[in-house]
């Protein structure tokens, strides 16, 4: 498994990220894997004139949690620290200590629908990188979506086999310093499949994409293993990566 500092500098997360200290000007030198920013705002996330993507700047109709699922993981006002992992084995061997029935048991408040537990437990707090392939997209548009992109992951190019994991691209916050790094997540994303036509409906991505995805955890408490994802791609789990903060496709040798 890579380091957090190796990974952290392979990473091509744009230097939106050295922008996420609110509103303060920095006085001392950055740590290379935190680094703080200048005192700037973000610039607007409204779609440039003729944008012919305009479903990237979407905001977030969500009831369930929506704080948690517009927010990065942020410790003392930047980004937390990213937790890399090679695949979705060492992946899983990582969430064995807090799988679902445990969380079950120990936040039984995150089960119920619409909460407004906007707070992260301790066991979300978390900002995690996994290599893994892009194996279905839906697009949660309409009246009863959240306008969010559920990403299924998979840790074989092979169809139908290994694990699955979900990951959300979440629509932009109402406000805050972090809407452009909703917006750049998304774009990341839409660039990788191209026309998504996968409003309301997973679509089968064919052949499997290559990809290192990052984000912050989220445990989705409202549903069971089964009720998520496309028949031939369950996800193991109703832990996310949720937001994603970063999706970057890789050549099939790549690390």
């Amino acid at each position: 498994m890579s380091t957090p500092v190796s990974c952290l500098v392979r990473l091509r997360i744009p230097c939106l990220i050295a922008c996420l200290a609110i509103q303060t000007a920095c006085q001392t030198p950055a740590p290379v894997t935190r680094p703080e920013s200048p005192p700037s705002t973000l610039p607007e996330t409204t779609p440039p004139a003729g944008s012919s993507r305009p479903e990237v700047y979407e905001e977030f109709r969500g009831q369930h949690r929506p704080q948690a699922k517009t927010q990065y993981v942020m410790k003392d006002g930047q980004l937390a620290p990213v937790e890399p992992f090679d695949d979705l084995e060492a992946f899983k061997a990582f969430l064995n200590p807090q799988i679902d029935q445990i969380m079950r048991s120990r936040h039984p408040h995150l089960s119920k629908a619409n909460t407004k537990a906007d707070q992260r437990v301790a066991e979300e707090r978390h900002n995690v990188s996994v290599v893994a392939y892009i194996h279905a997209v839906k697009h949660e548009s309409g009246s009863d979506g959240d306008n969010d992109y559920h990403v299924i992951l998979g840790s074989s190019p092979t169809p139908d086999a290994g694990l699955f994991l979900t990951a959300e691209a979440s629509a932009l916050p109402p406000d805050g310093t972090q809407r452009d790094l909703f917006a750049h997540a998304r774009q990341e994303l839409l660039s990788i499949l191209g026309p998504c036509h996968c409003n309301g409906h997973f679509r089968r991505v064919s052949p499997p994409l290559r990809v290192r995805v990052t984000g912050s955890l989220f445990f989705d408490g409202v549903h069971s293993v089964g009720e998520v994802g496309p028949q031939y791609a369950q996800p193991f789990t109703v832990w996310e990566i949720h937001p994603i903060l970063s999706i970057e496709r890789l050549d099939s040798g790549a690390n």
